[in-house]
């Protein structure tokens, strides 16, 4: 799939929608609603939400076209992009000694060895991230635009344990992170990828009674063993 630098670009405009009606095609180029440029489609869904939008589109000839569109609160436009992220995905920066990208073969397509960390896809689509690539921008688009719940790879609460294993040391803040979730009202479904005589046992434990003690912030809580392939050696 190609990520476009700005706004999306139309894959499937479903017959009858809005978006036919006014004459939206596949290939059309959405730049904007009521000027805000998008970055994906989450932006897309937000800034079209309301009753009177206004689309900037480039059409697929180049030529440059606005749509003042009246419609309902709940009507969809009917529009499917081909990506969608609309810039660029936001990529891993751990080391995790259990990344299951890392034991992969060579040879495969290259979308396999994509090791994305983007609060955007965890929204869209539950993958899992570690919260140590958010900005302040994310963090405030993640408020204002109510993106929840998320989905976290947490593994463990204690900070020194975190870090090492996902070999990052902004990985110890998780913590921190999650009870500013709980501050915004954002949600979470915890993920926890269990080694032996690293992060299970008392640590295992731990773990999960300060996950409790921040209440209906965390929906869930899913405990899983690593495992490796032998393209990569076990620690």
């Amino acid at each position: 799939m190609t990520v476009q630098s700005r706004g999306g670009l139309v894959y499937r405009v479903e017959p009858g929608s809005l978006a036919e009606y006014v004459g939206i095609m596949p290939g059309d180029l959405i730049v904007s609603v009521n000027g805000h440029v998008l970055r994906d489609e989450i932006d897309f869904r937000f800034y079209s939400a309301g009753e009177n939008i206004t689309l900037d589109v480039v059409k697929q000839n180049g030529k440059k076209q606005r749509f003042e569109i009246e419609k309902d609160t709940d009507d969809l436009m009917g529009i499917s992009f081909d990506n969608p992220v609309f810039d660029s995905i936001k990529t891993c920066r751990n080391n995790c000694c259990f990344c299951f990208i890392s034991q992969l073969p060579r040879g495969l397509r290259q979308g396999l060895y994509l090791r994305d960390d983007d609060y955007r896809l965890s929204f869209l689509f539950g993958n899992f991230i570690s919260l140590t690539n958010l900005a302040s921008q994310d963090w405030k688009r993640i408020d204002e635009q109510r993106l929840t719940p998320l989905r976290v790879s947490l593994h463990t609460s204690d900070p020194g344990a975190r870090a090492r294993l996902m070999g990052n040391p902004d990985a110890g803040r998780a913590m921190e992170y999650l009870e500013k979730f709980k501050q915004k009202g954002i949600c979470a479904h915890i993920q926890i990828v269990l080694l032996k005589g690293v992060n299970d046992g008392d640590k295992l434990i731990s773990t999960l009674e300060d996950l409790d003690s921040l209440g209906g912030t965390i929906l869930s809580v899913g405990v899983v063993p690593a495992v490796y392939t032998k393209y990569r050696e076990v620690p």
